[in-house]
């Protein structure tokens, strides 16, 4: 029993013994060199940002009256042409005041007839020198002052008309609407600032990105620049795009310098 055992341990030393030879006498791979020839490029240097994609130009349209909103004849994506009407103001009030101012120009211009033919018979009893130089005067201030309210009068009237017909919002460019902040029956005051309707980009197949550079890369951003953006609605996609604008407005966002560039895109892709 003894004796196998010790030929087993013998055969094992062996073995070991081989190993340890042969991995001390392998022969060490070659090494191995790829060679290309040399070639002349260009280096590209990349600069990531964060920004948001809108029409290259939107419209806001507000109200120049106040009144309460009696009809929308737009709504979101609406197509329109310039001078449409897309939304209407409740007239009641501005009709009424047009009907006023017409009525005070009708009587400014009686008014003005009788001080014409008034002057003119002071002129006749003046030639025969039957009335004084003061009375012709009087007539003629007369004259004169109702000419003046006659023009005041009509400027009420015109005011008055314009403001009835600021009653119809109509669109002032051809595009889309891409905003709409009314309903029907709302309110608007346009009292103390203009409030804001509706937003209409006017051409949607050029849009724009403003992105926000770092101030430590702005230098490197020229205009004319080529430009790469991607949007969350198509991950996988890369459109392209140019730098338009380069505006030298320094933003501060947390301590942190940041400036507006413009990317202009030809939204066919």
């Amino acid at each position: 029993m003894k004796g196998k055992l010790w030929i087993w341990l013998g055969g094992i030393a062996i073995v070991a013994g081989g190993g340890a030879v042969y991995m001390l006498n392998k022969p060490k791979d070659a090494v191995k060199w790829r060679t290309a020839p040399v070639q002349k490029g260009n280096l590209q240097q990349r600069i990531s940002a964060s920004g948001t994609l809108s029409g290259l130009i939107q419209v806001t349209v507000g109200s120049q009256v106040s009144g309460t909103i009696s009809n929308l004849y737009v709504d979101y994506n609406s197509q329109v042409k310039k001078g449409q009407a897309i939304a209407q103001i409740d007239t009641t009030v501005y009709a009424a005041t047009v009907q006023d101012a017409t009525a005070n120009v009708g009587k400014a211009e009686t008014a003005v007839a009788d001080a014409q033919r008034q002057l003119a018979r002071s002129k006749r009893l003046f030639a025969d020198k039957l009335i004084s130089q003061q009375e012709l005067d009087a007539a003629q201030v007369v004259a004169d002052r109702g000419a003046g309210d006659l023009s005041s009068a009509k400027a009420t009237l015109q005011k008055a008309q314009a403001n009835l017909n600021y009653c119809t919002i109509t669109a002032p460019v051809a595009g889309v609407v891409v905003s709409r902040s009314i309903d029907i029956g709302q309110t608007v005051a346009a009292s103390f600032s203009t409030p804001n309707l509706f937003v209409i980009a006017q051409d949607l197949t050029k849009m724009k990105v403003e992105a926000s550079i770092d101030e430590a890369d702005i230098g490197q951003v020229k205009e004319g620049q080529p430009a790469l953006f991607t949007v969350d609605s198509y991950p996988e996609t890369q459109f392209h795009g140019r730098v338009n604008q380069v505006r030298l407005e320094p933003i501060i966002v947390q301590n942190v310098v940041n400036y507006k560039v413009v990317v202009q895109v030809a939204n066919d892709e």
